[in-house]
């Protein structure tokens, strides 16, 4: 009984070892880790430093490798999914889909309240409107937005109270490797960061 509980203790032991040294490997690395996983993903990069992965999970479905990750960098959260072996026609519907949803969010929108006496319907100030960028080449297709989000990371607010993070949704496809990236990166909202022109298929 007593060889029992101590080889107990020892394995508790080197199981709460074990945790240890994987969460301080994982800690100090995860930077690392996400920009060599860039790479792996044939995708140019210059602002992985300094990031911490929190999460990630993978799926297939239909023969499509999906991978999500959520990281911070500095004061910037990160959400990532990848979709590998995503066929062309298939990613630019999907840019196109996703842009259209984006754009949706900022159609004028019946007040159910306050109705205005002159349209009935709520119009978003073009302030809080999103701004895009887009690049068409041979090598990949990118759809940027820089937009307003709520506390809760929603995007598509058009109220000064309402605003807390300003956000980077970035669509992006590379043609000779068949990957498409969607980045969403939420930063203070009195930043300017650019992060769609750190990105480039290889």
């Amino acid at each position: 009984m007593k060889n029992s509980t101590k080889y107990l203790s020892i394995i508790v032991s080197l199981v709460v070892i074990i945790f240890i040294i994987t969460k301080w490997f994982y800690k100090e690395n995860s930077s690392t880790i996400f920009s060599k996983q860039l790479v792996f993903w044939d995708l140019e990069n210059s602002f992985a430093e300094n990031i911490k992965i929190s999460n990630a999970y993978r799926q297939n479905i239909n023969g499509i490798v999906i991978d999500e990750l959520t990281a911070t960098c500095n004061n910037n959260k990160i959400d990532l999914t990848y979709f590998n072996n995503f066929p062309v026609n298939k990613a630019l519907q999907y840019l196109e889909d996703r842009k259209v949803q984006i754009l949706s969010l900022f159609d004028p929108k019946i007040d159910p309240y306050f109705q205005s006496a002159s349209t009935g319907k709520i119009i978003c100030q073009n302030k809080y409107k999103p701004i895009i960028n887009e690049v068409h080449n041979k090598k990949m297709d990118l759809i940027s937005f820089f937009i307003y989000a709520n506390d809760r990371y929603g995007i598509g607010v058009c109220a000064d109270d309402l605003v807390k993070y300003r956000a980077e949704i970035i669509l992006m496809y590379c043609h000779d490797r068949e990957k498409l990236f969607h980045f969403k990166i939420f930063s203070s909202s009195t930043e300017n960061n650019k992060f769609y022109d750190k990105l480039a298929c290889r």
